[in-house]
């Protein structure tokens, strides 16, 4: 009885193995590795919404997510989020560091249950903005590429529960 409950359990977590890796190769992302500019620990009802955080977005790395994607300076996140959340969505933007700059910059999450979300300009003026109506609670691996290859650029990222941008 026990040989066939372990055959089970192996191939269970091979398949989750096997799964993994497909995702890193599709999107190019790993979701494994630390991500460059730490981590952000956030529960519901946080102070000083929007949070931001400076990070670097773009490089010459092509990641894709769908028909949605980007350029990013290696395939490790730039940015993790723990998020403890409560009865609001979750919003998640970028802008360049200096909000005049023309950077065409790309947002993409790996959600704590393994969705994968992108966005390219929805907050307008070439900035992405991704909501999440109903956010779980662990953790969001946050990458910012760029629409164009090229130089890593100074960004910010925004983490808001009430809809706010990074400039909010």
């Amino acid at each position: 009885m026990r040989r066939p409950l372990l055959a089970f359990r192996a191939a269970v977590l091979f398949g989750g193995l096997l799964l993994a890796h497909a995702a890193q190769a599709q999107t190019g992302l790993d979701s494994t590795g630390a991500p460059r500019h730490g981590t952000l620990r956030l529960r519901s009802g946080f102070g000083g919404d929007p949070v931001r955080r400076p990070i670097l977005a773009g490089g010459t790395d092509s990641v894709a997510v769908g028909a949605c994607g980007g350029f990013v300076a290696g395939a490790a996140p730039a940015l993790g989020l723990r998020f403890a959340p409560g009865r609001f969505a979750l919003t998640l933007t970028a802008v360049p560091r200096d909000d005049s700059a023309d950077t065409d910059l790309v947002l993409i999450v790996r959600t704590p249950d393994g969705k994968w979300l992108c966005d390219d300009d929805s907050a307008g003026d070439l900035h992405p903005r991704l909501v999440i109506r109903k956010p779980r609670p662990g953790a969001y691996l946050i990458w910012v590429g760029a629409y164009g290859a090229g130089a890593p650029v100074q960004a910010r990222v925004g983490v808001s529960e009430l809809g706010h941008g990074v400039g909010g």
